[in-house]
C-alpha cells in the first residue's frame, strides 16, 4: 500500500542533503546545491499525468511555501485532474495567487463555472 505525508516540517526545515524526497500522492520536495555557494535550495513540485505524458507543476520555495500550504495545492490540483482538467491551465486562486485571468478548459462545453462546480463536489478525503 502506497503510503501518504511522509515529510514532516521538521525534515524539510533542516534538509542538507541534494535529492528527490517523495511524500506522496504525486508531491516532491527537490534539494539542489547551488554552484557557487553550495547552499542547498528546496523547491516543491507535484508530478502528474495527462493524456500518458509526466508533467510537473512547481508549487514554489521551500523557504516560502510550507509542508501545510502546499499539501492544500496539490490536493488542489488532485481534483482538478480528478475533473479531467489540466492543473497548469488553471486558475485556482488556491493554485496561483493573484491570478486575474479566467481558466481556459480544454474540453469542449466546459466552463470555468462548472469545472469549479465539480471539482467542489469531489470528496476531499484521502483513501
Amino acid at each position: 500500500m502506497r503510503t501518504w505525508d511522509r515529510l514532516s516540517a521538521t525534515f524539510v526545515r533542516g534538509l542538507k542533503k541534494p535529492g528527490k524526497y517523495y511524500d506522496g500522492g504525486g508531491l516532491m520536495l527537490s534539494a539542489a546545491t547551488t554552484k557557487t555557494t553550495d547552499v542547498v535550495t528546496k523547491s516543491w513540485l507535484f508530478r502528474f499525468q495527462i493524456d500518458k505524458r509526466e508533467r510537473f507543476m512547481g508549487l514554489g520555495s521551500a523557504r516560502v511555501v510550507s509542508l501545510a500550504e502546499v499539501c492544500a495545492k496539490a490536493n488542489e490540483a488532485r481534483k482538478l485532474l480528478a475533473a479531467g482538467l489540466d492543473p497548469l491551465n488553471q486558475t485556482s486562486p488556491l493554485l496561483t495567487r493573484g491570478a486575474t485571468s479566467p481558466a481556459t478548459t480544454s474540453q469542449p462545453g466546459w466552463t470555468q463555472e462548472l469545472a469549479l462546480n465539480a471539482v467542489a463536489d469531489l470528496p476531499t478525503t484521502r483513501s
